[in-house]
Formats: structure tokens, C-alpha cells, sequence
């Protein structure tokens, strides 16, 4: 589903003669309940591998201490990368 939309903007972008590439690509992504550091980095990781710049990373539920730990352990995982 990600790639077909990045082929979408594409198109639209040669369409009207803009370089894709200045488009900061951003997509929002869940912190699932159960969700690992190793397993959300990894799904970060994944949408980086679409051109995915950014994350907006949402939650099922309020932000408590341990759902920010897991963000936090994900975030050095991938800065590490």
C-alpha cells in the first residue's frame, strides 16, 4: 500500500515537473500494544526501506511510561543502525 502511494505522488510530482525528492516523506505508524523495542525499530526500519523519512508514531492508548520506554529503546536501535 506504501509503495503504491509513493508511485502516486511520483507521478504527480513528474506531472507537474516537481523533483520528488524535495518531499519530505512522513507516515504515522501505531506503538501497538505488546510492541518490543526490536520489533518497532524494525517496522521503522521497514518503512525507511519504502524512502519513509519520518514517523509519526501514534498509540492504542494513553502514552504511559513503559509505551515511552519502548519508543525511547526503539529510537537508540535505529540511531545505532
Amino acid at each position: 500500500m506504501i509503495s503504491r502511494k509513493l508511485e502516486v505522488l511520483a507521478r504527480a510530482c513528474e506531472a507537474i515537473d516537481r523533483d520528488v525528492g524535495d518531499i519530505e516523506v512522513t507516515v504515522s505508524t501505531r506503538l501497538e500494544d505488546g510492541d518490543t523495542p526490536d520489533r518497532f525499530a524494525a517496522k521503522c526500519h521497514a518503512l525507511a526501506g519504502y524512502g519513509i523519512e519520518h514517523a509519526i508514531v501514534i498509540s492504542n492508548g494513553p502514552w504511559t511510561t513503559d509505551r515511552l520506554d519502548v519508543l525511547a529503546a526503539a529510537s537508540a536501535r535505529l540511531q545505532a543502525a
